[in-house]
């Protein structure tokens, strides 16, 4: 995470394909940026391990 003077924040990600997809990596990013604006989750996380 970078925050600049102006206030402006910027994050780096870096992803492998095998462990996220793009959909997956998109939804990362734009959940982060939503939580750091103090808005809600539009959708919650699923973390069912029995599926894996």
């Amino acid at each position: 995470v970078t925050y600049f003077k102006c206030g402006g924040v910027s994050l780096g990600v870096g992803m492998q394909h095998h462990a996220a997809d793009g959909f997956s990596g998109l939804h990362f990013v734009n959940t982060w940026s939503d939580m750091a604006r103090g808005l809600d989750l539009t959708i919650p996380p699923f973390i069912d391990r029995t599926l894996l």
